[in-house]
């Protein structure tokens, strides 16, 4: 469903809707991420990824900014993925 959701949200933008989405599920960040790659021409919309993260020393908040979801050097949804496949992949070839 959500290349569907996704197909939803930049037909909306076509017409000049803003829209804002916020999430933590990697599929839907792919299939934007997907869009804004290699159709955002097609589309012809703007994507921009915002990434919010905590100063580990201050505890502060951050934000960073990125037209691409792979250009952000700060991505929780990411990171947490990767873990969870090389924790997987361990488990497949521990022997």
């Amino acid at each position: 469903m959500m290349k569907h959701i996704v197909g939803a949200l930049v037909e909306l933008a076509k017409i000049g809707v803003q829209i804002f989405v916020t999430t933590h599920s990697y599929f839907l960040l792919q299939e934007l991420s997907l869009m804004a790659q290699y159709e955002k021409d097609k589309a012809n919309i703007g994507f921009n990824f915002i990434s919010l993260y905590e100063d580990e020393k201050d505890r502060t908040v951050h934000s960073e900014t990125a037209s691409q979801v792979y250009d952000l050097n700060h991505n929780s949804i990411i990171e947490e993925f990767e873990s969870l496949y090389n924790r997987e992949q361990e488990k497949l070839y521990e022997d």
